[in-house]
């Protein structure tokens, strides 16, 4: 990832962005939702995480943070992540898990 030679000779043909960074990024994103809760939450996780494709360096990306589902019995929040690069392609996936606290 920070090697440019090495990363030349790759499919990749240049560096590209780590993967734990394209979550970083959503995990600032998950920050949003917490108006939306009188209780405090905390994340437990991240679940199906797929790269679909390369973020390159100097590549825009844009998280769409969805909630779908809500499960009372466990107080947990599950969130569609979407990440799209400047050209609107879909570059990663995930689901997000959240654990409502006291």
């Amino acid at each position: 990832h920070v090697d440019e030679e090495y990363c030349r000779k790759t499919s990749f043909g240049h560096r590209i962005a780590h993967g734990a960074l394209i979550l970083g990024y959503t995990s600032a994103a998950s920050t949003q939702i917490l108006h939306a809760f009188d209780r405090p939450m905390v994340s437990v996780g991240y679940d199906r995480v797929r790269f679909l494709k390369p973020v390159y360096f100097g590549d825009t990306v844009t998280v769409n943070y969805e909630i779908v589902e809500l499960q009372m019995e466990k107080e947990r929040v599950l969130s569609k992540i979407e990440v799209t690069n400047q050209r609107g392609e879909l570059v990663a996936v995930a689901t997000h898990v959240m654990q409502l606290v006291d």
